[in-house]
């Protein structure tokens, strides 16, 4: 059981702090333990982007009533844990324990507002890791200047995602208006090329596209990086990838020419 969930089991009662509860260790020895704390969830509100989850709690909750109530025997049992099994590792035993613990210390979602954009965590990343991560995005948003903290207006929403959500490291979603992050995805320390600031300064260029004409930067003369040659759903690449590179132009010589003029061009 992890510890967080772990936690709110013991202050709230429920068990010992010696419990070992976890989706990825269900069994039918510990049946009656699940079906006593789903049943103090299952009508809780789902967490922000986690209701096939809870559909799939439910579903276990279901499932766990049905064995008792008629005092299944062995082969009845045995069906029942398969059921159930397969639903935990289709959905994943960690999304599971996150939405578990979520429930019990009575969280509907993970929100944290600062200076410059709200951070939502819809992912199955600990609250911890979610705090560092929303530290060091807004130490970095401080630090930006014409044009790129033009991008900051407008109740800027930044969500770290499953993988369902995204199968990119990150994208900006136009209809919403907000720029995904996948934190499960490996990602480069720092500031270098690659890293969490660099692909939020990258999809901070996306937005900026969205209130501004960037067409003449769709031309090949700004081509920069291997991956400004590609065309994504979030459309051409150049301008996003000449918005991020062009924070840190000294990292980048090779494309001094080019960020320059990119510069005097985007004010």
């Amino acid at each position: 059981m992890s510890t967080h969930i772990q936690k709110y089991l013991f202050e709230a009662g429920l068990f010992e702090s010696d419990s070992r509860l976890s989706f990825a260790d269900i069994s039918p020895d510990n049946f009656d333990e699940f079906q006593a704390v789903l049943e103090k969830v299952a009508n809780k509100k789902s967490p922000s982007g986690m209701s096939k989850e809870m559909d799939t709690l439910k579903y276990i909750l279901k499932v766990l009533k049905t064995n008792k109530e008629y005092d299944a025997d062995d082969d009845f049992i045995l069906g029942t844990y398969k059921r159930i099994k397969q639903e935990i590792d289709h959905k994943g035993s960690d999304q599971l324990d996150n939405l578990l613990s979520k429930l019990l210390s009575g969280k509907t979602s993970d929100s944290i507002k600062t200076s410059h954009a709200t951070f939502i965590n819809s992912s199955i990343m600990a609250d911890k890791v979610f705090k560092e991560r929303v530290n060091e995005l807004e130490s970095f948003l401080k630090t930006l200047k014409s044009p790129h903290n033009k991008t900051l207006g407008n109740n800027l929403v930044v969500r770290f995602v499953r993988k369902e959500e995204s199968k990119s490291s990150a994208k900006y979603k136009r209809d919403k208006d907000e720029i995904y992050l996948r934190p499960d995805r490996k990602i480069t320390d720092g500031d270098g090329y690659g890293s969490f600031v660099y692909v939020l300064l990258h999809e901070l260029g996306h937005r900026y596209e969205e209130s501004h004409n960037t067409k003449e930067f769709e031309s090949v003369e700004w081509i920069t990086t291997p991956y400004s040659m590609k065309d994504t759903l979030s459309g051409n690449e150049h301008f996003a990838e000449l918005f991020a590179l062009s924070h840190w132009p000294e990292k980048y010589p090779k494309y001094q020419d080019q960020i320059k003029k990119f510069l005097e061009k985007v004010k």
